[in-house]
């Protein structure tokens, strides 16, 4: 009796630990496969900024040349704005003469006054 009860125990324990190998294999198949997909994602996440890279190799002469503008406009500044305030003041010397009025634009209509045909509704 002794020997049919240890017998089934074997039999018992041999299922169980062909059981838990194959649990075992199968978690470890997973664990290879998440593991080779890991691999790849990161590869397609170091790739991915290749193209954005060339961009901004393309554009580095650019962003040079833009740099200088600025630095150039800022010392331009006050000439051209002294420049720009000529011209408009010949504008307006010249407008004016020959409309007869300082800016040669219709006076603005008041805020009570409606032209002809509008609601007098801003809305």
């Amino acid at each position: 009796m002794m020997d049919e009860s240890f017998e089934n125990e074997r039999e018992v324990l041999k299922e169980f630990r062909e059981t838990l190998g194959m649990m075992i294999a199968k978690r470890e198949a997973k664990l290879n496969a998440m593991e080779l997909q890991l691999a790849k994602l990161k590869a397609a996440l170091a790739g991915a900024g290749a193209p954005f890279a060339e961009l901004k190799e393309g554009l580095k002469q650019h962003l040079i040349h833009v740099k200088n503008a600025c630095a150039v406009h800022a010392k331009q500044e006050s000439t051209v704005t002294t420049a720009i305030g000529g011209v408009v003041t010949l504008i307006q010397e010249h407008h004016s003469e020959a409309t007869g009025g300082s800016t040669g634009l219709a006076a603005p209509v008041g805020m009570d006054e409606t032209p002809d045909g509008a609601s007098g509704s801003a809305f």
